[in-house]
């Protein structure tokens, strides 16, 4: 499988049903829907720099290869029936393809304040636009936390502070998510002008 630098929903199943009607139904300007067996699961997360935007999945067991980093990283997870043993705890389980997809579109039009998803990679503001896997990730589960560890997340951080932007990472109640900055307080550092911000 090619590496391909696009958000991509990566798809773990013996057949290719689910990866079919994701790739009909979610918008091919935002994310690239790519399928996999549980086999070439290694290769396949490897194709998808630095890790995959999402990961939906319709088998009981998930790969050792997987669960770690889905423990390590801020993967947005969606599962078909009950969730393998060993994910975090915010998989989302779905009873049938249709809520997961539809779960998965909510999470690409995801938005917090001024910041949203921009279309193939990368997050926009007015006038702005910049990269950040792990500032993707909070975006699109907000005001859900996700369930790595602060340390995970020091990208984001750094993003947010860069570009002058008044929310903040912090623990919650399951992980980790973004909240706003208290008032009077900035995150920010001065504000870089134009460009794409750095992982």
């Amino acid at each position: 499988m090619q590496a391909d630098p696009a958000r991509t929903v990566l798809v773990v199943g013996d057949r290719p049903q689910l990866w079919a009607a994701l790739q009909e139904r979610l918008d091919p300007r935002y994310v690239l829907v790519r399928w996999t067996t549980p086999a070439r699961l290694r290769p396949a997360l490897g194709a998808c720099p630095p890790w995959p935007w999402s990961v939906a999945g319709e088998d009981a067991e998930a790969g050792a290869s997987l669960v770690a980093l889905a423990r390590s990283r801020p993967l947005l997870l969606h599962w078909l029936g009950a969730p393998p043993a060993g994910m975090p705890g915010h998989l989302q389980a779905h009873r049938d393809w249709r809520a997961l997809a539809a779960a998965i579109q909510v999470q690409l039009e995801a938005h917090v304040g001024e910041l949203r998803l921009a279309p193939e990679r990368g997050l926009r503001a007015p006038g702005r636009t910049f990269r950040s896997a792990e500032l993707e990730a909070l975006v699109a589960a907000y005001p859900n936390a996700i369930d790595v560890p602060l340390a995970a997340f020091r990208g984001a951080t750094r993003v947010l502070r860069s570009n002058g932007i008044p929310w903040r990472v912090a623990r919650a109640a399951g992980g980790v998510c973004l909240v706003p900055a208290p008032p009077g307080r900035s995150e920010a550092a001065p504000r870089v002008a134009g460009g794409p911000g750095r992982r």
